[in-house]
């Protein structure tokens, strides 16, 4: 009775969240991706860090009975409002691709994933005038990216007594953005201009993690990982480095 009067409750209860973002935030390395399989993103990432197929924390790989396989698709709509209207979009992505299996003589586990970092697909167009020869000319200028960072993860994971789990990770990070400026005017007479680059990105991290089980029904898992930073490049030549964030997750089960 009482989940049910939870559950109930949860569902006539609902609330609008404001996201803290913007269309036009396209600075950043971009938007943040997810390393979460299909059961984890269902909870709204609550069982991530016990989740042996997802990336968030390697301690959880030892949930794997057998060799898994799993490849994750998420279907994304938005909705966007600004002066010059409004329009819905619809994006594939692809967040969680992981090859996991335990290691019965050592009572462990060992996972290869590949994972969503970040994405940064856009494509941002304005319009002006500027003067040329003292003539104004119309002007359409536009911006567009391609790409984003992917975060490759080689996991294992050793299980103690039945009670302690500990794991570790090392994580490659990788991608790249393929930028493109164009500048098209409105007088025929004049041609369109065109710039394009590329930027490559690499680094390495590493996360350690790990669950004490209390008992059959209580749990708690820790993780802490440090992504160090990027090296970037434009078009084949070092161009500076990023520094990348700390993460620290706490879960009870």
């Amino acid at each position: 009775m009482r989940r049910l009067a939870l559950t109930s409750l949860l569902a006539v209860a609902p609330a609008v969240l404001g996201a803290q973002s913007s269309q036009f935030g396209v600075r950043g390395l971009g938007l943040p991706g997810r390393g979460l399989a299909t059961h984890a993103i269902a909870s709204g990432g609550a069982f991530g860090l016990f989740d042996s197929e997802s990336s968030q924390n390697p301690a959880a790989l030892t949930g794997a009975t057998s060799l898994t396989s799993i490849f994750t698709i998420s279907q994304g709509f938005r909705s966007q409002e600004n002066p010059a209207g409004s329009a819905s979009t619809r994006d594939t992505r692809f967040p969680q691709l992981m090859v996991v299996g335990p290691v019965r003589q050592a009572r462990g586990a060992l996972g290869l994933s590949y994972s969503n970092y970040t994405n940064r697909d856009f494509t941002l167009a304005s319009s002006s005038t500027v003067d040329i020869r003292g003539v104004p000319v119309g002007i359409t200028d536009t911006l567009s990216s391609r790409g984003g960072l992917n975060d490759i993860r080689l996991a294992g994971a050793y299980r103690i007594h039945d009670r302690w789990t500990f794991g570790a990770g090392l994580h490659v990070i990788s991608g790249n953005n393929r930028l493109e400026s164009r500048r098209s005017f409105d007088d025929p007479d004049f041609v369109t201009s065109r710039q394009q680059a590329e930027i490559s990105y690499a680094g390495v991290g590493a996360s350690v993690g790990v669950i004490r089980q209390f008992g059959p029904r209580f749990a708690v898992a820790a993780m802490v990982r440090s992504d160090g930073h990027l090296n970037v490049d434009r078009d084949s030549v070092r161009v500076g480095q990023v520094d990348l964030p700390y993460s620290f997750g706490l879960g009870l089960h």
